[in-house]
């Protein structure tokens, strides 16, 4: 019984030992590590399409449906919230199509560039969202136009660039049907005015009507006269154009 015991109370020590000594390890780790923090890698480049769909089984829908979540969360992973200005754009737009071409008929891709990625705080970096969406805005899927406009907004309004609204507005009126609101028809006019080059608004606005009035609902030619009168014209010039008095 006592050989008994004492191998017992050495099993016991033994068994302390080794607690404390996981214990005094423990609190090694925790002072070397408990000041690291997860660094954020930032946008990487995106691979291949083929190497990326050998991850999804080569299933471009799942890949889209997939990664699509983890490009909207991307800087939010880490425990330390990313913004956007600190993203690398030029990678992120190999992303937008990358995955764009999984899926090339969803809009969840172009919607979350448009109007999350599209309020990065640096302004410069919206030439990498504006290309994708220009790409995007020129197909013939119903509604694509939208991407476009957006484009142009992006263009006119955050980077301050006319030049480059007006390229993209022009474009806009090239891929346009009767299906499409008049004011898209109209926009580059718009912006021609806000330009000082009224005249050709005002000449080119007035061909519009000509050409396409009959295709359009009357408050689309109601927009469009108001367009010229509130917007192209001064006031006085519009007093004096007879034009103006028909509008209802």
């Amino acid at each position: 019984m006592t050989i008994i015991a004492i191998n017992n109370k050495k099993k016991y020590h033994n068994l302390l030992l080794l607690f404390v000594f996981f214990i005094f390890c423990n609190v090694c780790v925790w002072l070397y590590s408990h000041k690291q923090k997860i660094m954020w890698p930032n946008v990487p480049a995106a691979p291949s399409s083929s190497s990326f769909l050998l991850s999804f089984l080569d299933d471009p829908s799942f890949a889209h449906r997939s990664f699509a979540l983890v490009l909207q969360n991307w800087g939010n992973v880490s425990g330390d919230v990313q913004p956007l200005k600190n993203y690398n754009f030029k990678n992120l737009e190999s992303w937008f199509f990358l995955l764009d071409k999984m899926d090339p008929q969803s809009s969840y891709v172009p919607f979350m560039a448009a109007y999350y990625f599209g309020a990065t705080q640096n302004k410069s970096q919206l030439v990498h969202i504006i290309k994708y969406l220009e790409e995007i805005g020129v197909r013939p899927q119903q509604g694509n136009w939208r991407w476009l406009v957006h484009a142009a907004y992006l263009a006119k309004n955050e980077m301050n660039n006319p030049v480059e609204a007006l390229r993209l507005a022009e474009k806009l009126s090239s891929v346009y049907t009767p299906s499409m609101p008049a004011w898209t028809l109209n926009m580059k006019e718009i912006l021609r005015a806000e330009m000082g080059d009224r005249e050709t608004a005002y000449a080119m606005t007035l061909e519009i009507l000509k050409s396409n009035a009959q295709y359009m609902d009357p408050a689309e030619v109601n927009y469009m006269l108001s367009t010229i009168c509130e917007r192209i014209l001064t006031p006085t010039q519009a007093k004096k154009d007879p034009i103006c008095s028909n509008i209802k």
